[in-house]
């Protein structure tokens, strides 16, 4: 699944462009948070592809994550659809873009990253998957196997 990038309201900017020029304009001093792996890499690949400086965050879960982001002690946040849509559309905090090639169908409004930057390269996805021993019963193991 693809990430949302979002801030804080606060934030004085409103597209991805416009973050990334606050961030330009005062390196390292941005602060994100992240509680995943693909939380932060995608952050961090966002920082590499247009150049700027943030402050990576770690949380132990995405939910602390977000209660800081809308609380404003850090500034933005990378996180799954289940962690930042209903936020979004609650306006506690501001979409920026997905990280997908094409553009959500559960939120059509935010651009790609590669839209919003005018970039082509930039995509995460996050994948999750469920892991049991060998030899687990059958009706335990998803359908798809």
């Amino acid at each position: 699944m693809p990430l949302i990038v979002a801030v804080n309201n606060e934030l004085p900017v409103k597209s991805l462009n416009g973050f990334v020029s606050l961030a330009k304009a005062d390196p390292g001093k941005i602060p994100f948070a992240y509680a995943s792996t693909s939380q932060r890499v995608s952050s961090e690949m966002l920082a590499s592809a247009t150049g700027i400086q943030m402050t990576g965050v770690s949380y132990k879960s995405g939910p602390n994550a977000m209660t800081d982001l809308i609380g404003g002690q850090v500034n933005m946040f990378t996180a799954d659809f289940a962690v930042t849509l209903p936020q979004v559309q609650a306006g506690k905090i501001r979409g920026l873009a997905v990280t997908s090639l094409k553009r959500s169908p559960a939120i059509p409004e935010l651009p790609t990253a590669n839209e919003a930057l005018g970039i082509k390269n930039y995509e995460l996805i996050a994948f999750f998957a469920a892991f049991g021993p060998a030899g687990m019963p059958k009706k335990c193991r998803s359908e798809t196997e």
